[in-house]
C-alpha cells in the first residue's frame, strides 16, 4: 500500500490507511462529462473503466474512491490531449462543489475565516488531501498536500486543487487578485501558457508543495457577502456532521503524521514541528 498513517505516544504505533480508505464526493467530477463531451469523448466508458458508476455523478454526495476519481482524471487527461486538464475543470466548478463547506465559506466574515473553514472541514468533502493555511512574517501561504501517493492524476489533482483555490478567492476578492506566486509539485508541463493564463503569477514547478503565497493583510479583508447568522447555522451543521463521520475523518494528528511520512520521516519531532506544538505536547495529546 502507498500510505500508511504512524504515530504514537512512544513515537511508534501503526496504523494502516489503505488507498480504499481515502474516499472524494462525487461532486469533485462536477462539469467533468461536460469537458469531456466538448472533446468529443464519452465519459462513461472512462468511469466505469475507473470503477466508478456513471450514475453516481447526478449525486454530488456519493463517496467515489479517491484512487478511482484519481484515475478518472488521469484518463480524462489522456483522452482530451490536455496535460493542463485540471486547470479545464477547475473554471467549470463552483464553490458549491464543496457542499455545506462551501455555503459556509460563502458566509464567514472575512477572507481568513472562509479559508480556515476549508482546512478544518475539508475532509468533509475527501479526505484523500489536506488544506493548510500557514501565517509567517506577515505572508499566507494556503497548501494543499495529498495524502496517497505513487497513483496516475495526482498531477492533475494538485493543478485542480491550485486552480480553485484561486478561484475561490478571486470569488471573494475580485477577479482582478492574484498570488504573489505559485508552487506545484508536479513537473513542469509541456506548455506553461495555460498556468500562466490561470494564475497571473509566477509558478514554481517541481517544488516542496502545493501553495498560493500572498500577503496576510488580505486574511482580514471583509466579506461583503457573508451572513453572520446564516454562518453560525452552517457552522453548527459542520460541527454535527463531522460528529457524524468521525470514523472517517482525519485528525490533525494523523493528517500531520501521514505527511511526515510522505516526505520519509514520521518520527514524533517532525508530526510535532509540522502541527507547530512541541513534542511533550503530542505526547499528552497522543495519551488522552
Amino acid at each position: 500500500d502507498p500510505t500508511f498513517l504512524l504515530f504514537c505516544a512512544n513515537g511508534l504505533v501503526s496504523i494502516a490507511m489503505k488507498d480504499e480508505d481515502f474516499f472524494v464526493r462525487a461532486a469533485a467530477l462536477h462539469e467533468f462529462g461536460a469537458i469531456l463531451a466538448g472533446f468529443g469523448c464519452a465519459v462513461g466508458p472512462i468511469l466505469k473503466q475507473c470503477g466508478i458508476d456513471p450514475e453516481s455523478l447526478d449525486s454530488p454526495d456519493t463517496l467515489i474512491r479517491y484512487r478511482n476519481f484519481l484515475e478518472a482524471l488521469h484518463l480524462a487527461c489522456e483522452a482530451t490531449g490536455l496535460p493542463s486538464f485540471g486547470l479545464h475543470l477547475a473554471t467549470r466548478q463552483p464553490m458549491t462543489i464543496l457542499g455545506p463547506v462551501g455555503f459556509a465559506m460563502a458566509e464567514a466574515p472575512c477572507l481568513g475565516a472562509a479559508l480556515k473553514k476549508l482546512a478544518d472541514y475539508f475532509h468533509l468533502h475527501s479526505n484523500g488531501g489536506a488544506i493548510q493555511l500557514a501565517v509567517q512574517d506577515g505572508t499566507a501561504c494556503w497548501r494543499y498536500e495529498i495524502l496517497v501517493s505513487n497513483l496516475p492524476g495526482i498531477h492533475v489533482q494538485e493543478d485542480l486543487a491550485a486552480a480553485l483555490g484561486v478561484k475561490f478567492i478571486r470569488q471573494f476578492l475580485g477577479n482582478d487578485w492574484g498570488p504573489d506566486y505559485v508552487t506545484l509539485q508536479r513537473s513542469t508541463p509541456p506548455s506553461i501558457g495555460p498556468y500562466r493564463a490561470l494564475f497571473r503569477c509566477p509558478i514554481h514547478f517541481e517544488a516542496d508543495s502545493n501553495q498560493l503565497v500572498f500577503s496576510a493583510d488580505l486574511l482580514n479583508q471583509p466579506l461583503v457577502s457573508g451572513n453572520s447568522q446564516l454562518h453560525d447555522i452552517l457552522n453548527q451543521h459542520l460541527q454535527m456532521l463531522d460528529t457524524g463521520i468521525a470514523a472517517m475523518a482525519r485528525t490533525d494528528v494523523q493528517k500531520a503524521a501521514l505527511l511526515c511520512l510522505k516526505s520519509g520521516d514520521c518520527a514524533l519531532g517532525h508530526v510535532a514541528a509540522r502541527m507547530g506544538i512541541s513534542p511533550r505536547s503530542l505526547q499528552r495529546r497522543l495519551q488522552q
